[in-house]
C-alpha cells in the first residue's frame, strides 16, 4: 500500500512540476474553459502556481520517501544503536583485569 501511494504522489507530483506547468496550466483552462472554476484559475495564476510548486516538492519528498521505504518520523527503529561489549574488553573485566573474571572483593 505504501508503494502505491508513493508512486501516485510521484506522479502527480511530476504533472504540478514547475517546467511542466505551463502545459498543465494551459491544459487546465482549455478543459475548464467557459466555468466559473477556469475564470477562477486565470484570476489567480500566480497563487496556483505558488501552490502548485510546492505541493510539487512535498509530493515528491513523500512520494519519493513512501517508494523508496525510506524511515519516516514515525519509524519504530531507533535512531542509534546500543553495542554490547566484546567478551574481552576492559568493560568486561573484572576488579582482577581478567576478562570474565570477577576477583575478590577484598582486594
Amino acid at each position: 500500500m505504501r508503494r502505491i501511494v508513493g508512486t501516485l504522489l510521484t506522479i502527480t507530483a511530476a504533472l504540478a512540476c514547475p517546467c511542466h506547468l505551463p502545459l498543465t496550466m494551459a491544459l487546465l483552462v482549455g478543459v475548464l474553459g467557459g466555468t466559473s472554476l477556469g475564470a477562477a484559475l486565470l484570476g489567480n495564476t500566480g497563487l496556483l502556481v505558488a501552490l502548485l510548486a510546492g505541493y510539487f516538492a512535498v509530493a515528491l519528498l513523500a512520494g519519493l520517501r513512501l517508494t523508496a521505504g525510506l524511515p519516516g518520523r514515525t519509524s519504530r527503529t531507533p535512531p542509534y544503536h546500543i553495542r554490547e561489549p566484546k567478551r574481552g574488553s576492559r568493560r568486561d573485566e573484572g576488579r582482577c583485569g581478567r576478562a570474565g573474571h570477577l576477583g575478590s572483593p577484598d582486594r
